[in-house]
Order: structure tokens, then C-alpha cells, then sequence
């Protein structure tokens, strides 16, 4: 695991495997995302247990769920305190924490976002969820985006923005999430993620609803390319040639 700082108050943590990814977040994670996890302290072997009754049909699968994770530093924070700090860290939770603490020059995380990925899923789906975390960045720290993809968000029929909270539900979020995994979702993945126009049978007439956030989206990540170069980033993300 190796950890980058790609703009100020982002990082980002890089697996070579979807396994050690999984369980250095996970706890954390589910902390704040998971409906049935939400506000929970349990040590790891009871989150694998849990998970195994209600998810994995006797099978922990969490591990194979997601390609990669994100959450706001005052979430980590959150937790931390909850749980007793660092004295009660699995060891992949301790060495990505301690990594964090050590490039954020403090344990005070909560203005910051830490979000992980991994190699072996490949070079597209690491760049798919490095710009579907960037956009969960954007609406945490910058009040002026997260008003303009809420008010997108917001345009779109009931119809439509039910379909997706129960896509939602279906992958265990937390419907205090909806709102900001609508936005992250458009702007990574455009008319191809969860809101796919076509599973979804979305109208025609609201496809500029998807052109807007994702319009918006990167009208604001170019506004941090401008503030805080990051030449290596740009070319990963495709940005450098447009």
C-alpha cells in the first residue's frame, strides 16, 4: 500500500490487492455508509460474522463487493473516537492510518477525504473510481459544487430518483448517502453507472440533467488542476489533452 496526496486535503491509498483494500477500509466504511452497519463499533470478526448471516448467505463477500472506498476524514475521526482510537486498529487499518497521519502531518482528519483503490482491477476501473471520488470530494469541501449537482439532482423526476435510492438500498447504502452517490455516480460514469438511462428507462428529455453534472463536475476539477497542479494526475485521468 502506498499513499498519495493528489490535491490539498485528498488522498489517496493504492492496493496492489482488492482483499487488503477491502479490509483496511471496510470497518470505517460501513461505519458511515451501511444502512445496517451505520454507527455500529464492531471488531472485525464480528463484522465478518454479521456479514456472513445477512449478506453473504454464510459467505464473507465483502471482499469481492466493491473496487474501491472513500470517506470523509471527520467520518475516520468519528470512528476513532468511538472505538477507542489506534489501540483497537486491525493491523491494515493501523498502516494506513499511521501512512495518513504521517503524510497529513497531523491526527486531526477531519478537513481532509481518503479514498483507496486498487491495481489489480486495472488502469480504466482505477481511473472510473478516482473521478467517482473526486466527486464525492468536490460536494464534501466545496459548498458552491454540492449546490449545483444537488440542484441537477434534484430536476430529475421522483420516478427516476426513487428508481435510484432503491438501486441504492439494494447495495446497502445508507439513504443519508443518496444524494451525493447520485452525483458521484453521473460524474464518473456518466450515462453508463448506476443511473443507467437504460435500465433506469430514463426520458430522453432529462439526458442534459446528466450532461450538466458531468459538466459541472469537470469545470470544477479543472479549477483544481488550475489551484494545485498535478501534471502526473492529469495525465492519468486524461485531462492533459483537452
Amino acid at each position: 500500500m502506498w499513499l498519495e496526496s493528489l490535491f490539498p486535503g485528498l488522498y489517496r491509498a493504492r492496493f496492489e490487492k482488492l482483499s487488503d483494500l477491502a479490509m483496511s477500509f471496510c470497518r470505517m466504511q460501513e461505519f458511515y455508509d451501511d444502512a445496517m452497519f451505520h454507527g455500529r463499533i464492531l471488531t472485525l470478526t464480528e463484522f465478518i460474522e454479521l456479514w456472513k448471516q445477512k449478506r453473504g448467505e454464510g459467505n464473507f463477500t465483502y471482499p469481492e463487493y466493491w473496487s474501491g472506498y472513500g470517506l470523509k476524514g471527520k467520518t475516520v475521526c468519528r470512528w476513532l473516537d468511538k472505538l477507542g482510537w489506534y489501540s483497537r486498529l486491525e493491523p491494515r487499518e493501523k498502516k494506513l492510518l499511521t501512512a495518513l497521519e504521517h503524510k497529513h502531518g497531523s491526527r486531526d482528519f477531519s478537513g481532509l477525504y481518503l479514498f483507496g483503490v486498487c491495481e489489480e482491477e486495472g488502469e480504466r476501473e482505477r481511473i472510473t473510481v478516482t473521478n467517482h471520488e473526486i466527486a464525492h470530494f468536490l460536494f464534501f469541501a466545496n459548498k458552491r459544487y454540492r449546490q449545483k449537482v444537488s440542484n441537477a439532482v434534484r430536476q430529475f423526476p421522483g420516478r427516476t430518483i426513487r428508481r435510484f435510492e432503491l438501486t441504492l438500498k439494494r447495495k446497502f447504502y445508507h439513504r443519508k448517502v443518496f444524494y451525493d452517490e447520485m452525483q458521484a455516480d453521473i460524474a464518473a460514469n456518466g450515462y453508463n453507472g448506476l443511473l443507467n438511462v437504460k435500465s433506469h428507462k430514463v426520458n430522453r428529455k432529462y439526458y442534459y440533467l446528466y450532461r450538466r453534472i458531468m459538466s459541472i463536475f469537470q469545470f470544477y476539477l479543472r479549477e483544481l488542476f488550475r489551484k494545485y497542479p498535478n501534471p502526473e494526475l492529469a495525465r492519468e485521468l486524461d485531462l492533459a489533452r483537452k
